[in-house]
């Protein structure tokens, strides 16, 4: 799986290089819907509590989610690496506002293309 996932993130081209890696991992960790990451904000990931691993590694957690589609709760955590991705691509955006949607196009709107780019990549 590891393997898999790596493929996949090198066969990304280099626009939104961070964007799609901290979505690959965000999708990996959670576990949860496309339709799903795509309606989180920064403020979410912002929001969530940072723990530390015995490496001493940040991971996050975001408490329980409802997902959209099946309107069950999902328990949603983001590991070390996730955390790394994220903060790369949010560092390459500058200091997005907290209601600003968590991934966006080249056009800073809320990326509706997300499942179009996990199904291509």
């Amino acid at each position: 799986m590891k393997e898999q996932i790596a493929e996949t993130y090198d066969s990304v081209g280099a626009e939104n290089r961070l964007r799609n890696r901290a979505l690959i991992m965000v999708a990996k960790d959670t576990g949860v819907r496309i339709s799903d990451i795509s309606l989180l904000n920064v403020g979410h990931y912002r929001s969530a509590a940072t723990m530390h691993n015995e490496e001493g590694k940040s991971f996050k957690i975001f408490g329980t989610i409802q997902t959209a589609k099946m309107k069950v709760n999902a328990h949603v955590h983001l590991g070390p690496e996730a955390v790394l991705a994220i903060d790369a691509y949010l560092a390459e955006r500058g200091r997005p506002e907290d209601d600003s949607p968590f991934f966006i196009d080249r056009d800073e709107r809320s990326c509706s293309t997300i499942q179009k780019t996990m199904q291509t990549s």
